[in-house]
């Protein structure tokens, strides 16, 4: 049980540092120095221990640093009472029994702290009663991975079912010529992999596309966890129902119209599930990359971002898309993507 008990604080923590990185970058990377001054409480030493988040912080130092970046102090403080929690019962599993401690209880929100929550973050929310996430975490072992780095192998057998915590994984295959075709980018709470579940190969590639932390689950566990968990066979249904839903969505929008339109589909699809606050994707596309997914040239694809881009419906930067008016993509794709 202890082990368990730093696998949960590994993942609150985790869960806070990623939150803290996203807006970090949404407020526009502003230097330690500069955030320290926007405080004028903490020093920059302090924020860059803060924004690293290998240690959870004091609460009062997160707030000013969330503050000074315009961050919602509401959600980090449930993030900060989550981790809080976790490493307290942490210490608590460490202490020799009957030993006692006068230190208050963290599960215990103070007037000025946020009530811990229940479930690790996911897209979904905390509401989110299909959050494989949470259902799994005191089940499986979470695995940290860097940008570009190989989370399975197309074609590989793995015995480990694979859900992503936090981050974005591309997943891609090979074609019999040898090109790439990107088939879809998952985000937090999503399943990388179902094959393993009908112990088959794994379909496709599938890669960090940011700094990323998945949630691996032994394939006899988690079968027998769902014989007796109705919410996780529930959840696994919904997640499988989902991605066929989204193979669906995407036959559909780029089988036909022009680049320009598949595009505007694309950007509202990956803008609505990663949610970003500026407008800006989280996670690096090549025009290689849009052209594998929707079926097109890559002269084809660069023609198309440059009428966006003219239009003043995207900004490019190297890798990385912003989007400027979402109403204007819905203009331009027809009609909102479900």
């Amino acid at each position: 049980m202890e082990g368990q008990g730093n696998q949960e604080h590994l993942l609150a923590l985790s869960a806070l540092a990623h939150a803290l990185r996203e807006l970090h970058l949404s407020a526009g990377a502003p230097s330690t120095r500069e955030l320290a001054k926007r405080t004028n409480l903490v020093s920059h030493q302090s924020v860059h221990a803060t924004l690293r988040a290998t240690r959870l912080p004091r609460w009062s130092t997160l707030e000013s640093i969330v503050e000074a970046m315009g961050g919602n102090k509401q959600r980090f403080q449930e993030l900060w009472a989550r981790a809080a929690k976790e490493q307290q019962e942490v210490k608590e599993a460490a202490r020799p029994a009957g030993q006692t401690t006068k230190s208050r209880s963290i599960g215990k929100a103070s007037p000025n702290q946020a009530p811990a929550s229940p479930q690790l973050t996911s897209r979904q929310g905390n509401d989110d009663p299909y959050d494989l996430v949470h259902l799994l975490s005191e089940h499986g072992s979470p695995k940290l991975f860097a940008p570009g780095e190989t989370i399975i192998h197309q074609g590989a057998w793995t015995q480990r079912f694979c859900v992503v915590v936090h981050g974005y994984v591309k997943r891609e295959s090979s074609t019999a010529d040898g090109h790439r075709q990107l088939l879809d980018i998952l985000a937090p709470g999503e399943p990388v992999e179902a094959s393993v579940l009908l112990a088959k190969p794994a379909q496709a590639r599938a890669t960090a596309a940011t700094h990323t932390q998945c949630l691996f689950v032994g394939r006899d566990r988690i079968n027998a966890l769902s014989e007796a968990n109705h919410d996780l066979s529930l959840a696994l249904l919904w997640a499988m129902s989902e991605t066929v839903r989204r193979a669906d969505s995407f036959r559909s929008w780029f089988s036909e119209g022009d680049v320009t339109t598949k595009l505007a589909h694309l950007l509202i699809h990956l803008h609505e599930r990663a949610a970003p606050r500026d407008g800006l994707l989280p996670y690096p596309l090549t025009q290689s990359d849009l052209a594998s997914f929707i079926g097109s040239r890559e002269r084809r694809v660069h023609a198309g971002l440059r009428t966006l881009v003219e239009r003043g419906v995207i900004a490019l930067g190297y890798r990385r898309i912003r989007i400027l008016s979402l109403q204007a993509l819905r203009r331009q794709a027809g009609y909102d993507p479900i």
